[in-house]
């Protein structure tokens, strides 16, 4: 029971770390996606940049090259030799110059003027005219201080009516587990009981059975002593054929015939059993 308790618990660590293991090395994948995906956006950034210098130096150099060509062109042009005197009529229409110098001078006169409205605008704005409303519905540091310390201990005490459910079930599985090794072991115990209890009765029948076959082995063996015995007494006691025509022939015949060795050897005929 300690062993299989020990091994429960065994099981039980096993598994929580095992669970920490998973979590940690989803953290770290998911550390490692984030980190390949800023070094993504990072390189995508650099292309970006190198591709957006590259056009920058196609416009640049295209720019160069238009107002190299627009520079040479006006340089041949004012090389040019003029082959005939340009006619000069008084048309009353004003020449490009002066109305150059006249949308010059509108130009600036507009651009007075917007610098003049900004710079009363940021008069006007540098000064605040109204107090913005308080918005009631906003929190302070303070307050906002104290709704994440109140989450915090609440999900405190979920985590700690969790871990308290958790240790319960735990408790009660290890409590049906230990219930149902005591069941075995009462179980074991018992069949052990009737085994021994069988097995002690079997050995006194067997040890009955055998007394009651040695004492019939020894009636039998005694019965047969006694038989052969009396069938010993019987042979003995009874003369042989030859012994009969013996004593017959000697009584008969005149002549006198030498009686048997008297040495204590008898005959005695050989019986089978």
């Amino acid at each position: 029971m300690a062993e299989t308790a020990a091994g429960y618990k065994t099981w039980v660590q096993d598994m929580e770390k095992k669970r920490q293991d998973q979590l940690q090395e989803n953290v770290r994948v998911r550390n490692q996606e984030l980190k390949t995906f800023a070094d993504k956006k990072r390189e995508a950034a650099l292309a970006r940049a190198a591709d957006a210098a590259v056009e920058t130096e196609k416009a640049a150099a295209a720019a160069g090259r238009y107002w190299t060509w627009l520079s040479d062109t006006k340089d041949k042009i004012d090389r040019r030799e003029c082959t005939c005197a340009p006619f000069l009529r008084s048309t009353g229409v004003k020449s490009v110059e002066e109305l150059t110098l006249i949308k010059k001078a509108e130009l600036a006169m507009e651009c007075d003027e917007r610098d003049r409205q900004y710079k009363d605008w940021l008069v006007s704005v540098q000064k605040p005219s109204f107090v913005l409303p308080f918005n009631k519905e906003c929190n302070t540091v303070a307050q906002r201080n104290q709704i994440i310390d109140a989450q915090a201990k609440k999900k405190l005490q979920e985590m700690s009516v969790t871990t308290t459910e958790y240790n319960k079930w735990v408790k009660e599985c290890e409590e049906r587990a230990q219930e149902k090794l005591m069941a075995k072991v009462r179980e074991k115990l018992n069949a052990d009981a009737e085994f021994d209890n069988k097995a002690k009765a079997a050995a006194a029948g067997l040890q009955q059975k055998m007394a009651d076959c040695k004492k019939e082995q020894a009636r039998i063996a005694e019965q047969s002593r006694r038989e052969v015995k009396e069938m010993y007494d019987r042979v003995q006691k009874r003369p042989l054929m030859v012994e009969q025509a013996y004593r017959h022939n000697k009584v008969t015949n005149a002549t006198k015939l030498p009686d048997p060795p008297s040495n204590g050897i008898k005959i005695v005929t050989k019986v089978s059993w």
